[in-house]
């Protein structure tokens, strides 16, 4: 029994000491609750933003085959032609809010630290 209690101590101390390695060599921004919730879903969020891209220009290229395929029946043509320009409408969307989102944060600079109000000097 106390061989068992020994190892899974031991499994434990090199498990916790393996997760608390990357608090320990960045010590100066330790993981909070906070930060790792947002940075989970800060991942989550770029990566549906990265997937909306895609089906957008899935959609576009769908529309391109359609378009190539078809012809000689033209009701195939304006379905493949309405899903290219609905392709370049999401696609042109997307880049210009993208495109004005970065421009907005590089030319804001929000910062967090507190102001310290003036100081009235009495003599």
């Amino acid at each position: 029994m106390k061989n068992l209690v020994k190892k899974i101590n031991f499994k434990f101390l090199v498990f916790g000491g393996l997760v608390l390695l990357p608090v320990l060599v960045f010590a100066a921004d330790p993981i909070t609750f906070d930060s790792l919730v947002s940075g989970t879903f800060l991942r989550i969020l770029n990566s549906v933003i990265v997937l909306i891209f895609a089906i957008a220009l899935v959609i576009f290229i769908w529309g391109v085959v359609q378009y190539v395929i078809n012809q000689e029946d033209s009701a195939e043509r304006e379905k493949g032609r309405s899903f290219m320009i609905w392709g370049i409408i999401a696609l042109f969307i997307m880049v210009s809010v993208y495109g004005l989102v970065n421009l907005l944060k590089s030319t804001i600079v929000l910062d967090n630290t507190a102001v310290n109000p003036p100081q009235i000097k009495l003599k």
